[in-house]
């Protein structure tokens, strides 16, 4: 793995670089490639694009599936209370 930084007009980019040894592929590349397409099919800059992703988008997705686990959890425990009160007649 490796890791640098460029320049760009308002700070850094961080540039990490992630290779299978045994293939000598770079791993992660295609997700660069999308996130370009991406910025290109939106009409923003790939830096923005990166700000919305890791900024916006993955805190809000994170956040709904800990809300997620918490409903599950409290719906499990509803019926574990359900089944403990009334257990099936065998």
């Amino acid at each position: 793995a490796d890791i640098t930084y460029i320049p760009v007009r308002r700070g850094f980019l961080y540039l990490v670089a992630i290779m299978d040894w045994a293939t000598r592929h770079v791993i992660f590349n295609w997700a660069v490639h999308a996130l370009g397409w991406l910025a290109r099919l939106l009409g923003i800059t790939y830096e923005e694009i990166n700000v919305w992703l890791f900024c916006v988008a993955w805190p809000l997705v994170t956040f709904c599936l800990i809300l997620g686990f918490i409903y599950l959890w409290h719906e499990n425990r509803k019926l574990r209370a359900i089944i403990v009160h009334h257990p099936a007649s065998g």
